[in-house]
């Protein structure tokens, strides 16, 4: 456990932090990272090969979990609640995958991904369920964002399998999903977006965008074998 550690006063303090390029080959199991006065836990400097399994990420005052640059991310059964800002935020991934997880009543979106400064690939989002999320005002009130900045944004990405609601009785989690235009050549399918404030907002490039709930444009793009 990494509990209650820590006063913020540089940009990567954590209750657990993992740093430098090559390390690799990191396994984290069944454990709780919480009410740390920082990130919960922070991937620094493009680490390798990090996996997370049956891992609670809770009540920490900023993400439960943000990750910077991480290559052959693997994050499965976890949860991240109840974060003063993100859930899960994963800045310029390549070959991430997060499933089976769930990311509810964060401050800011459930689980956010951005590539804004190298292009983010491979991004695998399946199974997950991000909801009532977003209750600050101001805040990405969102249960998945996914973002770019123009000159990089994120290439070949898979959102799959994800329920994203807000069944609170007051909502605040006003998106299920949330993009940009710098999202291009993936594929956004069988996802469950429904009952939020609004309707998802999508305005990126997808091959294929197919059998979502609460997203009335269906069967758009284009797919080449």
């Amino acid at each position: 456990d990494c509990g209650a550690g820590n006063s913020p006063g540089t940009l990567f303090d954590s209750g657990l932090f993992i740093s430098y390029v090559n390390t690799r080959g990191v396994n984290v199991s069944n454990g709780y990272i919480y009410s740390n006065s920082g990130y919960g836990c922070c991937l620094e400097d493009f680490p390798k090969k990090i996996t997370f399994n049956n891992v609670h990420f809770y009540s920490n005052t900023w993400d439960g979990l943000r990750a910077y640059g991480p290559e052959n991310l693997i994050m499965t059964n976890c949860k991240f609640y109840s974060n003063s800002q993100m859930g899960l935020y994963l800045h310029d991934p390549k070959y991430a995958t997060i499933g089976g997880c769930e990311s509810f009543e964060n401050t800011y979106a459930g689980m956010y991904v951005e590539g804004t400064e190298r292009i983010a690939y491979n991004l695998i989002l399946q199974g997950n369920q991000c909801n009532n999320n977003g209750n600050y005002p101001t805040s990405n009130r969102a249960g998945i964002t996914l973002a770019g900045n123009g000159t990089y944004g994120i290439n070949h990405a898979t959102i799959i399998g994800n329920i994203c609601r807000d069944t609170q009785g007051t909502q605040t989690q006003v998106y299920g999903y949330l993009d940009n235009a710098y999202i291009t050549d993936s594929i956004l399918a069988l996802n469950d977006f429904a009952n939020n404030i609004l309707a998802p907002s999508i305005s990126g490039t997808y091959l294929k965008i197919f059998g979502n709930t609460g997203y009335i444009t269906e069967n758009s793009g284009t797919l080449v074998l």
